[in-house]
């Protein structure tokens, strides 16, 4: 809930800016394709025109694109506002991409450890089943079969095994 106001407080503010933004600048501008015209050719040019209708427009696009024998249409009538919000949105894709790359490194890492640390786990689980049993195939088998006290002391058990008897 905390958030959500939060992110209201924040956000309504940003929208109002943007809003009022677009209001202010509903107004068509001429967006020029071309780099090698003039711009103040293409001030003069639409000045002249007084672009308020269509055919006017497409004349002012037409008269920024004819500067070096490009084809007419090399430029376009936008509001300003979509000018700027599209040069927004492909900063903010051109810094997303970049920071992506850049992280690549950082990602193939954190890939390789999730190998391994999946494989290391397959290990520790097969160990512990291995383990697991030779535990069972030993209690199956019983206890292990060792010479009574009473034998060792008599000295039976000395004569069965060759390491005792070679000791004494």
């Amino acid at each position: 809930m905390l958030k959500r106001v939060v992110w209201l407080m924040l956000a309504a503010p940003a929208a109002v800016c943007l809003i009022t933004f677009s209001v202010i600048n509903r107004y068509k501008a001429v967006l020029v394709l071309n780099p090698f015209t003039n711009t103040r050719e293409v001030a003069d040019s639409l000045a002249q025109l007084n672009p308020t209708g269509e055919a006017a427009q497409q004349a002012a696009v037409e008269a920024a694109g004819a500067g070096f024998g490009l084809a007419p249409g090399v430029g376009v009538f936008l509001p300003l506002s979509f000018v700027c919000f599209s040069f927004l949105i492909l900063g903010l894709l051109a810094g997303g991409a970049a920071s992506w790359m850049t992280q690549s490194k950082w990602r193939k890492q954190a890939r390789q450890r999730t190998l391994d640390a999946h494989r290391w786990r397959a290990e520790a689980e097969r160990l512990t089943r291995e383990r697991d049993s030779a535990v069972a195939a030993s209690r199956q088998a019983g206890p292990a079969q060792l010479p009574a006290p009473s034998m060792l002391r008599s000295g039976l058990a000395r004569s069965a095994t060759p390491a005792l008897s070679a000791r004494t």
